[in-house]
């Protein structure tokens, strides 16, 4: 959510309160020699940024973003005020993630990434950390979806959807691929969670239950209205829910309770 906005010559700043967050956990985790922070679905770099800040601080980084017109706007800023990050406008699938870092000659082990690309996140994520091991992890979930019910949005090459909420995926979905790959999930900021490599954290270690009673005790935005009984709902309940309210989607998804 944003908490703060302000003017760089031209260009509107968007602040969002994960950026309180990302800080405050950057402190307690060992940094490389020089940070790297990679930015998936970075928009036009300056809207609600999870990197921006970190980049005004030296690091160095990858951008990527597969709009054209929000491209422009971030290289136009980028390439004034922090012409030593790297940005590519591209879409970025699970078959091409790995090939595209591989270019851009990432590490496979770096600081940060930032993960909101509003589709088969997911999916892109489980490619991403068979690959590499960023330390931090942010990656946006699909808020409206409570635990203990898994969502995810899966990949296809035509993948488009007009369902409202149809995207990214569920808490518990995110973690459960946590648990695969060695994360553990330690916080919840609204719809940006938070995961650190296991043998790094210093944190407790929340289950998706515990991490989303930020959500079901914040505020809420209007546009989740149409979701909101899925709180009160037993988890049969907002199964049918959610079966009904997604019955006539054709992309490919996972819905599932879990125990």
């Amino acid at each position: 959510m944003i908490i703060d906005q302000f003017q760089i010559g031209p260009y509107q700043i968007h602040v969002n309160s994960s950026i309180r967050w990302i800080q405050n956990y950057l402190k307690e985790l060992p940094l490389s020699t020089q940070p790297l922070a990679l930015d998936i679905g970075a928009h036009n770099g300056l809207y609600q940024s999870n990197s921006l800040f970190l980049y005004f601080q030296g690091w160095h980084g990858l951008c990527l973003e597969k709009d054209p017109q929000r491209y422009q706007e971030l290289v136009s800023f980028y390439s004034e005020y922090l012409p030593w990050v790297q940005h590519a406008c591209q879409e970025i699938t699970p078959d091409t993630i790995v090939s595209c870092l591989e270019q851009n000659q990432i590490p496979q082990q770096f600081d940060f990434l930032s993960l909101d690309i509003d589709s088969y996140d997911a999916d892109l994520l489980k490619r991403l950390l068979q690959h590499y091991q960023p330390s931090l992890i942010c990656a946006e979930i699909n808020e409206v979806i409570p635990p203990p019910i898994a969502f995810a949005a899966h990949y296809a090459s035509d993948w488009q959807s007009t369902t409202p909420h149809f995207f990214g995926m569920s808490l518990t979905y995110l973690a459960e691929i946590a648990a695969n790959f060695d994360y553990q999930l330690i916080g919840l900021d609204f719809n940006n969670a938070f995961l650190v490599r296991k043998e790094l954290n210093p944190w407790p270690h929340l289950s998706a239950v515990q991490a989303y009673k930020n959500y079901r005790e914040g505020l809420k935005p209007q546009y989740n209205l149409d979701m909101h009984d899925l709180l009160s709902c037993s988890s049969t309940e907002a199964m049918a829910f959610l079966k009904y309210h997604f019955k006539q989607e054709i992309m490919p998804y996972t819905l599932k309770l879990r125990a």
